[in-house]
């Protein structure tokens, strides 16, 4: 709406409507159409806003701004230290549509000739570019997570009679991740995965699928040697220091695997370790395991935690 240059009071109900959602403790999608709109800050036309993200996933009035707005510069608002109004200067000033254009307009000293930019604002901006863009690419494990499983079931159900998993550094529930990797059960040919929402091939070697899903998010899957699924999910899954103490054999399972090695077999999420430096516990903290304290709240546990 910002970029668009909706009316300042519009744009503040929605934040403000926005800040107060964040603080519920519960969720909307357990509250009637009445009790949303009868909460503070939401009006009618927000809360029917709600109603529709809840029934359908979308909402028809941000997909149209989004629909003016160029990809490169929606990215752009999520870059540390540049606001939608920094970011609309430069869009209709310089005609920059992405962070790299942007960059370069700071290299080139090009931002200081605009309103409400100063050299040492334009030094900063730069910085920020430059770490967004060597990092754009990396994803917070719990913020890729739901999109890991949505991929994984639409490959379950485009070929259901084969088995496909997880793997690498996303099996690892590894905390920053670079990409979405999967182990396609052994077969002939790739299956065409075009089929599927998002997913476009960038290159394809007779063992691995490179792709991409969405805007960046790089996605790359296996396919398994015949009769060898287990010890190829073994090896995909890694870590490097664990691949490399295996042998040149094929092992039927991962357990198979560790015994030889004598561990129990680890959970993919404690393979990280440096495997021989120390016994790792062969089962991990659940959620049935964190019991409420009846002298700290929830709250102020969270609160310490962070």
């Amino acid at each position: 709406m910002e970029m668009q240059g909706e009316n300042p009071f519009k744009i503040r109900s929605y934040e403000t409507a926005a800040g107060l959602l964040s603080k519920l403790g519960t969720p909307l999608s357990e509250m009637s159409q009445d009790e949303i709109q009868s909460l503070k800050g939401v009006g009618s036309a927000i809360s029917g806003k709600i109603q529709e993200l809840l029934t359908v996933g979308k909402m028809k009035t941000l997909e149209r701004y989004k629909d003016q707005v160029p990809e490169g510069i929606q990215e752009m608002l999520q870059i540390k230290g540049l606001g939608a109004k920094k970011i609309k200067t430069a869009w209709e000033d310089l005609g920059v549509e992405n962070a790299t254009e942007l960059l370069y307009a700071c290299n080139e000293n090009r931002l200081i000739e605009l309103k409400g930019f100063g050299e040492k604002t334009q030094e900063e901006i730069g910085k920020q570019l430059e770490f967004f863009l060597s990092n754009r690419s990396n994803f917070l494990y719990a913020n890729i997570e739901h999109i890991a499983e949505v991929l994984l079931k639409d490959l379950r159900d485009l070929q259901p009679e084969i088995r496909w998993e997880k793997t690498g550094d996303l099996r690892r529930q590894e905390p920053i991740l670079d990409k979405l990797e999967y182990l396609m059960e052994y077969r002939d040919q790739w299956p065409d995965f075009g089929h599927l929402d998002g997913l476009i091939a960038s290159e394809v070697t007779d063992d691995i699928w490179n792709g991409v899903i969405g805007e960046q998010t790089k996605v790359v899957i296996y396919r398994a040697s015949m009769g060898s699924y287990e010890d190829n999910w073994l090896r995909t899954t890694g870590p490097l220091s664990l691949v490399n103490l295996l042998k040149d054999t094929k092992y039927e399972s991962e357990k198979v695997a560790f015994e030889e090695l004598s561990y129990s077999c680890l959970p993919p999420e404690c393979r990280t370790h440096q495997i021989g430096k120390r016994q790792l516990p062969g089962s991990l903290v659940v959620e049935d395991d964190i019991k409420e304290s009846s002298i700290v709240t929830p709250f102020l546990v969270m609160e310490s935690i962070a």
